[in-house]
């Protein structure tokens, strides 16, 4: 029982919407293969999965099935995503009415619930879109996976955009979907755009110029911060990016070996055709942590001292946990004793300490 009360509640939507998320596209299409007759996909046409070490299976509802399912890892960072909306817009109502933040393992969602919807549903896009692709090999297929990378990665500079209004204008920063309307309107045209223009666009250059840019303003994030929260931000910027890299590169290594064997050479342990374990489906699982951790980066406080308002935590009779069992009248002065230590317990389990008042446990 007391195992169950400690665990955290902040996990508990994200985690009912990555199993949602998973069944939501498993099951349609575990029935679509199931179902679908031999010559589902056009046969002759499987060109377009040719730079890919895994063996092509031509009367098959799913020609790369290592590639294929391994985007599920997209799907369910998408489901995370759109849980931690849920989990945003209930915990927000609950704060007001007096819950404590200490119960929640994960710092508050300070990014509006309308972007969070939209990072949410990008990743989301980005799992069936490729799922799709590597299912059928086909041209329209490839066309909405690539479009999709870069729908991600829009939703992210979006993220990234209104982060730093926020932080040079918190008054005027949106946080509605009507103030951020202008915002969305204007990442939806570009969506649109790299969709019908992806044979034009390189995908090489787009979108590691779209990381790099969401990167450098996260990293200019940190001027100003206190040491330990400095330390927590960038491990979760450099940490995106390593895995994001180590992502790419074992995706670039099963290019070269799969070039390699159409050359002549011997397949090799990590370029088998036949194999459950294939680089491009690493790729897949390693890039949607990445974008799991950004995400999570983006989501939270600023770590500025005005970004977490103090919460409002009614006290009546016996206080329980944070009083220690003692009873405290109902007064202004105990409610702000009870909120400053229940906040300083918070902010210290985060780093996030930039006023000497939230310390660990003081009521002064």
């Amino acid at each position: 029982m007391q195992g169950a009360k400690r665990f955290c509640s902040g996990y508990r939507r994200p985690i009912v919407g990555v199993v949602g998320a998973v069944v939501l596209v498993v099951g349609p299409f575990g029935l679509f293969v199931l179902t679908a007759p031999v010559s589902v996909w056009d046969p002759h046409n499987g060109s377009r999965g040719g730079s890919y070490c895994e063996g092509i299976h031509g009367n098959s509802a799913t020609r790369t099935d290592a590639n294929t399912w391994s985007n599920l890892g997209y799907v369910a960072a998408g489901g995370w995503i759109l849980g931690r909306a849920v989990d945003g817009r209930l915990s927000k109502a609950t704060i007001n009415d007096g819950a404590s933040a200490v119960g929640n393992c994960s710092p508050p969602a300070v990014l509006p619930h309308p972007l969070i919807l939209a990072v949410g549903l990008s990743n989301f896009a980005l799992g069936v879109g490729s799922l799709l692709f590597h299912a059928s090999l086909l041209r329209w297929s490839h066309q909405l996976d690539v479009a999709a990378m870069y729908w991600v990665m829009n939703a992210s500079l979006a993220a990234a955009a209104w982060r730093w209004l926020r932080r040079c204008a918190p008054v005027t920063a949106p946080n509605n979907f009507r103030g951020l309307s202008p915002l969305l309107a204007t990442m939806i045209i570009l969506d649109a755009v790299m969709f019908v223009f992806k044979w034009r666009l390189s995908a090489a250059v787009v979108s590691p110029l779209q990381l790099g840019v969401v990167i450098l303003l996260e990293c200019l994030h940190t001027c100003g911060f206190t040491r330990d929260a400095l330390r927590k931000h960038l491990c979760l910027v450099l940490g995106a990016l390593v895995i994001a890299v180590i992502g790419l590169l074992a995706r670039t290594h099963g290019v070269a070996l799969k070039k390699r064997r159409n050359e002549g050479g011997q397949a090799e342990a990590f370029c088998d055709p036949e194999g459950a374990f294939q680089l491009h489906a690493v790729w897949h699982v390693l890039t949607a942590i990445a974008l799991l951790a950004l995400f999570e980066l983006q989501r939270g406080p600023l770590l500025l001292s005005h970004e977490l308002p103090l919460p409002r935590i009614p006290i009546s009779g016996d206080v329980g946990r944070w009083g220690g069992g003692r009873a405290v009248g109902r007064s202004a002065k105990g409610d702000r004793a009870l909120a400053d230590y229940a906040l300083g317990r918070y902010l210290f389990a985060f780093g996030h300490i930039h006023s000497p008042r939230y310390r660990w446990g003081s009521t002064e």
